[in-house]
């Protein structure tokens, strides 16, 4: 991809030849051994930076005294200015100081590498913020000499310095041979002109093209689908030739083109289960390290806490984690939801696994106890240390994690794994400025180095090159096509530094500084690629969004192209498979067991059999929308607990005064509010408290009225199976009314005694509580909705109507049962038939009422509500 032509006399001569990147020396060097035959001497070819490191360490081991200090790495200058800015007298926070600091760092390099004198900066005045950048370039270079650092500007200056006293440094007969330099600081000019006696400049591109066209493209997305349609093609045609695309804004644009270049050369790659691979095409930018999955995995583990969002995609990341461990991280991951906590700890994550441990007895077969370890490593972290200290402590951390996961890596990723522990080891450079960080200054400090640090996976060499501007400066290709020439991108506008007097910029043709300086740079890098290939094309959208797009004016005198035809890459497509899904595989005895729960598989096997099948046997549940304090759900099982404490302590409403009964009220919620975590705070305990209090105490004035009764259970275990089901349940309260008994469950929300008759009762517990108890030889005659809320209080059940008030008796007319025995009969049937519909596989989409729908609403997207039209047009359609 060079041509050696115009080097051959340097090549010759042995002289030196410099680059100005080493992406294009290593080109060179490529290119110069693939024309040998025999072992040869290597030609002296550097990049620029590659020479000036060279003659830097020449002058250290001089013993020059200046030089004998340590080179300021990016993160070691960030930290000087953040320093410098904060020095500052009325320093106040900062919205984007990140921002900031990089437009501080660009300043101090454009005032060092164009040599601005003092004469020339009190040229321009001395504003406000003349001063201020005066104190910060002071305060960093002052802050810098203490720590025996240095700039790299401040480097070159040296170099500079040594090379003008010490002439005998100096070889004047030597020339350089400066190779597809379009611009050059002063600062180099003057250094190269010092060290030697004369330089010249090289183009290893200076044939024109034979054939230069430009062509207008509909939108953004069809330009990018055109070249990667046209490359698709050219190879096709000719695979053994040489392609390159170039986008001036690649850094922006790369996923995008790289997911267009994708669908043409490999339409299945994105296909489920589709193992990863190397792309027939190579990119020249990299992707910033930290935006890499596995690498931003692994940093997120360190920022604590998180936002419920944040938490979910780290609990569910595959780069963390064990083997079996998927169950207890969806566990986690709807405990944390079902919390709304909008703040998560780690913890509130070590409470969630406590209570997932307690749950299951025997954990043999999920490694609760390396998690458990994980989130210790986690919280153990100290609170400050030195870099060194923080790299040891990160390295501990990410064997406690089993980062990158226990999934075998593919060759890219054990590439960014590498790389990032190569970053790890940049920690340490921290330890020169002689303070220790803390751990998010830590955590902050690898993430700006992942940040800055660009992954280019290693890949073999391909025909078709995809580069930015810079990165295509003297390469040579069979054909080019460039996108982006429109006249809003080519020329730029100008961007000068907001920190820097625009006039001094624009006097010393700073980069950015001026229209015609952008204008005079993208004048030179068009001329580069119409020598750079046989055929070379330039291309735009017409339009961005609302925004008309024209052509550049340095590239309107081209011969213009017709816009290519789009069209959409085939995807294969195997016949439609049709699966009903009325009926599933029967329960084996094997799933039996797991199929743990009470009477609300029943229930949502009375709502919808499918639904019930996704949730009982796949396990899908229904997401509880988040809500701050307490769900309904929490508050529900929060006046359960109350009420279970009150009736334990076995009072008698009848002869008990009311200010014993508020006593023992108060102690109820003593011990039901002791067991709620202490995340919530004490003002919402107090309000929520408050609020019980007012909803209990004339529920009790209720109760103290009706038939004299006394407890005879509460939360009482039992184990049932009906139609071969087996069943743990717990019921709310059996009361005893002189020798009948009554079921009374507790509901905080509307009732409705309707939804225990028909066919398929939607809310069976109390209907499945009274056939159980009724077959252990227990005289229930009644059962009982309590509602508790505020609009209204009251007991609503079926039974014997002596028994509470709000019975309705088995013969009334919404009843329509002659006795109590034979509404005992029409459950048992009923329910017998839902557990054998279970246990037999029927998953008919079909819902008891409109408002099981409406509750079911979470699972549309499993159960395709919405589609069953479209569906079944299609199977008549087949």
């Amino acid at each position: 991809m060079i041509n050696l032509q115009p080097l051959a006399e340097p090549l010759a001569q042995g002289a030196l030849i410099l680059t100005p990147n080493n992406r294009l020396k290593n080109k060179v060097l490529l290119a110069w051994a693939s024309q040998q035959t025999g072992v040869v001497s290597a030609p002296r070819i550097q990049s620029l930076s590659g020479w000036i490191n060279e003659r830097w360490i020449r002058l250290q081991r001089s013993g020059e005294p200046a030089a004998l200090c340590t080179l300021a790495g990016p993160q070691i200058r960030r930290q000087l200015w953040a320093k410098a800015i904060q020095s500052t007298p009325d320093a106040a926070p900062l919205i984007h100081p990140r921002l900031l600091i990089d437009q501080l760092d660009q300043a101090y390099s454009y005032l060092k590498l164009w040599q601005v004198s003092k004469a020339q900066w009190a040229g321009f005045g001395q504003t406000a913020e003349q001063a201020r950048l005066s104190h910060w370039i002071s305060h960093a270079e002052t802050e810098a000499a203490r720590l025996n650092l240095c700039f790299e500007e401040q480097q070159l200056g040296l170099l500079l310095a040594n090379l003008t006293k010490n002439s005998s440094e100096q070889a004047p007969g030597e020339a350089v041979y400066l190779l597809n330099f379009d611009t050059i600081t002063p600062l180099h000019q003057a250094l190269l002109d010092c060290a030697f006696g004369e330089h010249h400049g090289l183009e290893s591109n200076q044939t024109q093209a034979a054939q230069s066209l430009r062509t207008v493209c509909k939108d953004p997305k069809q330009e990018l689908q055109a070249c990667a349609l046209w490359a698709k093609a050219q190879l096709t045609a000719k695979p053994d030739q040489r392609i390159a695309i170039i986008d001036p804004n690649l850094g922006k644009n790369r996923a995008r083109l790289e997911r267009a270049l994708a669908r043409v050369f490999e339409p299945h790659h994105h296909r489920p289960g589709t193992q990863r691979y190397t792309m027939p095409f190579n990119f020249s930018a990299g992707t910033p390290l930290a935006q890499c999955p596995l690498v931003h995995q692994l940093l997120a583990c360190l920022r604590w806490p998180k936002t419920p969002a944040q938490a979910s995609s780290w609990l569910n990341s595959p780069f963390i984690g064990f083997d079996g461990d998927t169950g207890l991280r969806h566990w986690l991951t709807s405990y944390l939801l079902e919390t709304a906590t909008p703040e998560i700890t780690l913890q509130l994550l070590a409470r969630g696994l406590e209570r997932f441990a307690a749950g299951r007895p025997d954990n043999s077969q999920t490694p609760i106890r390396p998690w458990a370890g994980l989130l210790q490593s986690l919280q153990d972290l100290p609170i400050k240390a030195t870099g060194s200290q923080w790299a040891n402590h990160f390295t501990s951390l990410i064997h406690s994690l089993n980062w990158p996961g226990p999934r075998v890596l593919d060759s890219e990723e054990h590439q960014q794994a590498n790389q990032l522990l190569d970053c790890l080891l940049q920690l340490r450079e921290a330890d020169l400025l002689e303070s220790p960080l803390t751990s998010s200054e830590a955590a902050h400090w690898l993430s700006e180095v992942a940040s800055r640090q660009p992954f280019q996976p290693q890949t073999p060499e391909s025909p078709l090159q995809i580069l930015g501007t810079l990165e295509s400066a003297g390469l040579s290709f069979d054909q080019i096509w460039v996108i982006g020439m429109d006249d809003t991108q080519w020329p730029p506008p100008a961007a000068p530094n907001p920190l820097l007097p625009a006039a001094l910029q624009r006097e010393l043709a700073m980069p950015h500084a001026s229209a015609e300086r952008e204008l005079a740079f993208c004048q030179s890098l068009t001329r580069n690629f119409l020598c750079a290939a046989h055929t070379v094309i330039f291309s735009h959208p017409a339009r961005d969004g609302d925004r008309e797009l024209h052509t550049s004016p340095l590239i309107a005198h081209l011969e213009p192209m017709p816009a290519p035809a789009i069209a959409e890459p085939e995807q294969p497509q195997g016949p439609l498979e049709w699966i009903s899904t009325a009926q599933a595989p029967a329960v084996s005895a094997a799933e039996l067991p797991r199929l743990r729960g009470g009477s609300g598989m029943l229930s949502r096997q009375a709502r919808c059999p499918l639904a019930a099948f996704f949730a009982l046997r796949l396990g899908a549940r229904r997401k509880e929308p988040a809500t701050p304090g307490l769900n309904a759900l929490e508050r529900g099982q929060l006046l359960h607990q109350t009420l279970f404490y009150f009736w334990r302590a076995g009072p008698d409403l009848t002869t008990q005064s009311p200010e014993a009964r508020a006593q023992a009220l108060q102690a109820a919620l003593d011990a039901a509010f002791a067991e709620l975590p202490e995340y919530l705070g004490k003002r919402f305990i107090a309000l929520e408290r408050e609020r019980l209090e007012y909803l209990l105490a004339p529920w009790f004035e209720y109760e103290r009225l009706r038939p004299a009764f006394s407890i005879a259970g509460l939360e009482q275990a039992l184990e049932f199976s009906i139609g071969g089901l087996p069943l743990k349940l717990q019921l709310d309260r059996l009361d005893q009314i002189g020798d009948q008994q009554l079921l009374i469950d507790y509901k905080s929300g509307v009732t409705h005694i309707n939804k225990w008759l028909g066919p398929r009762p939607e809310e069976p517990q109390l209907p499945l509580y009274a056939v159980a108890l009724t077959q252990a030889g227990e005289n229930v005659q009644g059962i009982a909705f309590a509602e508790l809320r505020q609009a209204r209080q009251l007991l609503q059940g079926i039974g014997n109507p002596a028994l509470a008030p709000g019975l309705k008796a088995p013969n009334d007319k919404t009843i329509g049962l002659e006795s109590w025995q034979a509404l005992l009969a029409h459950w048992q049937q009923a329910l017998e038939g839902l557990a054998q519909e279970l246990l037999n596989g029927h998953t008919e989409l079909q819902f008891s009422s409109l408002q099981s729908r409406q509750y079911l609403a979470e699972f549309a997207t499993l159960l395709r509500t919405d589609e069953q039209q479209q569906i079944s047009l299609m199977e008549q359609a087949q």
